[in-house]
């Protein structure tokens, strides 16, 4: 199973994310996943160890260039095949309803446009397709693009004014704010706070590692758990009239066809 062992996880929990959302698709493997803002592909090459066919999509060069070196550096451990992508999220040039999964971690915030990345996220995923989302929590007690603490608990002017100075990110979002803004295209099968593993200080100095953890995981299970550094979120395509209709059409064309088929073969039995 994935493990942080042989590459770095800059976010400290991609397997507790996976395995959360593993609950509910119920087995990621054998499925056409899409990684938006892969990165150096650390979700994708976790997704590939779980058995699932991925593309990893980012707008960086130099991003999916570190990615391809890691994937030639660990093709031993890496089970299927990763392919990378050089595109735009805004504008995903790939066909409509060809994926299951869609990944959007740590991806949204950093961009200008949240609901046209979504609006094509849609378009792209399979009917019932599902999609898991994760964005910097506006609660948090440190917020990690900008060092600032309790920047969420500040008025929006000071807020906005301070995340406008920093070039990483463009927004932070309350529980209320990711609902809205997923409600139009999915719907909401699980949406949770997620606190750091300190995986990286456990490498450094283990004891101090340890002891952030128990506390992280202790505040985890309280009414602290708000403050929280993540959100994430796992929502399945919503079926749309036309999207019903379309499939409506094609089991009545279907069922045309069976009757035909049936009546050509009783005719054909009555003349035999």
């Amino acid at each position: 199973m994935w493990g942080g062992d042989y590459f770095e996880d800059p976010h400290d929990n991609v397997t507790e994310r996976l395995n959360r959302f593993e609950k509910w698709v119920r087995s990621l493997c054998g499925l056409r996943s899409l990684d938006i803002g892969c990165g150096r592909g650390n979700i994708s090459f976790a997704l590939s160890v779980r058995g699932s066919k991925i593309v990893g999509l980012d707008i960086k060069r130099a991003n999916l260039y570190e990615a391809k070196i890691l994937q030639r550096k660990h093709r031993i451990r890496i089970p299927s095949e990763v392919h990378f992508l050089l595109a735009d999220a805004l504008h995903l040039p790939l066909r409509e309803m060809t994926f299951d999964i869609a990944i959007l971690s740590d991806f949204l915030e950093h961009i200008r446009d949240d609901k046209q990345v979504l609006a094509e996220t849609y378009k792209i995923l399979k009917t019932r397709g599902n999609v898991l989302i994760t964005v910097p929590n506006q609660w948090q007690l440190i917020e990690h693009h900008t060092k600032f603490p309790l920047l969420g608990f500040f008025p929006a002017i000071v807020r906005n004014k301070k995340i406008g100075t920093n070039r990483w990110v463009k927004r932070l979002y309350s529980k209320a704010d990711l609902q809205k803004l997923c409600s139009t295209y999915f719907h909401e099968s699980y949406l949770a706070y997620l606190w750091p593993h300190f995986d990286r200080m456990r490498k450094k100095k283990k004891r101090l590692g340890d002891l952030l953890r128990k506390i992280s995981n202790f505040l985890s299970k309280t009414p602290f758990t708000v403050l929280g550094t993540t959100l994430m979120y796992v929502g399945n395509k919503r079926v749309t009239l036309s999207t019903t209709s379309s499939i409506g059409l094609l089991f009545e064309r279907n069922r045309i066809i069976a009757e035909g088929a049936g009546a050509a073969s009783v005719a054909g039995g009555a003349y035999g």
